[in-house]
Formats: structure tokens, sequence, C-alpha cells
């Protein structure tokens, strides 16, 4: 079975066999990416401090891979920031970090944007996060990879 992408030809096992050409004779520029599934958001609310809110959780046989973190503080966060902490824990009602994936201070009326990546998360761990003020908006964007 042959497949096309982007202006290339693979055979099933994922062998590059050639490259499509245009009707002008010229190569057609290629990039050559296939993703595994669409991202899922998942959003909540931190409103109370030092309390762990579960995003995602593990997947029998699937490693999650993260793809984006938005987050933003309304006028509810004190003068003395809120601190967001999203990290890998052992439950989803931990809020302690086996490993923390990502940890910046908010300030009020603030937003943190990380976009256009792909971390990583070791299976069987859940994806959770902390503040030490009230009112962080977190959505975290994420898919399922099987193993």
């Amino acid at each position: 079975m042959t497949k096309i992408y982007y202006g290339r030809k693979y055979c099933a096992d994922g062998e590059y066999l050639e490259t499509v050409q245009s009707a002008s004779g010229n190569h057609i520029p290629v990039i050559s990416m296939q993703g595994y599934a669409h991202d899922t958001v998942s959003t909540k609310t931190l409103d109370a401090a030092e309390t762990a809110y579960n995003f995602v959780e593990p997947r029998a046989g699937h490693r999650i891979t993260v793809t984006g973190i938005l987050l933003s503080a309304n006028n509810n966060v004190g003068v003395g920031d809120a601190m967001v902490v999203v990290y890998e824990a052992a439950s989803p009602t931990s809020t302690v970090a086996t490993k923390t994936i990502f940890a910046t201070e908010m300030q009020t009326n603030s937003s943190r944007d990380i976009t256009g990546i792909q971390l990583d998360i070791q299976p069987g761990v859940w994806i959770n996060a902390k503040t030490d003020d009230d009112d962080v908006f977190a959505s975290i964007l994420y898919y399922y990879i099987p193993e």
C-alpha cells in the first residue's frame, strides 16, 4: 500500500519511495508529518490554594504528549502574585510533584501561553496543577500515543 503525505510517496512500512512532481515538473515542497490524534483540551479553574487539580489521567497502553499550556489570572490574585505549577503526580489528588512540567508566577490579570510544544510524559502518571493563590484559569492541550 502506498501513501502520499505532502508530496512524497511512502510504503505502508514508512519507507520513502519518491518525491511526487507537480505538472510543471518542479518538486512540491515537503513537510512529512503524521499526528496520532487531535488535541484534547482539559480546562480547570484553580480557585483554592495548595489543592491538586487533575487535568490528564494515564491510559493503559498509551503515553501522553502535551502540546500546550494556557494560563490566565484574574484580578483576585493577590499582590504577592500566584505561583502556578503544572506537574506529574502519582495520583489525581496528590500535591506532591514527582516531576515539574512548568512553573511560573502569575500577576493580576496576566496570561501565559505555551504552544507549539511536544512534551512526552512518562506512562502511568497524572498531570496535575496547583497554585498558592486563587482564581487562575488553566488549560492543558494533549493527546495520547499508543505504546
